[in-house]
């Protein structure tokens, strides 16, 4: 699995997909810390990304490679705080 690591001077963040999130069930662990956007939710490196990794990891699926996106200005930072999700079968 490829996924982008987007970063800025201050903070990071990776790019996943809300139904990866709920295929490992994670949709109700994710923090506020976190930004959401149309199907993607961008994990904060310091918990929830690191959360996603273990989770991933642990199910057996293929290692993650991370494509680094850096920018002085990322417009990460103007979306949605994540919110807390009730994880669906």
């Amino acid at each position: 699995m490829r996924l982008k690591f987007h970063t800025d001077p201050e903070h990071g963040w990776i790019e996943v997909k809300r139904m990866d999130l709920r295929r490992l069930g994670l949709l109700n662990k994710i923090s506020s810390y976190s930004f959401q956007n149309a199907d993607s939710v961008f994990l904060e490196q310091d918990v929830d990304a690191a959360l996603f990794v273990r989770a991933f990891e642990r199910s057996g699926s293929t290692k993650i490679e991370f494509i680094e996106c850096h920018r002085e200005v990322t417009p990460i930072r103007n979306y949605m705080p994540y919110k807390r999700q009730e994880s669906r079968p």
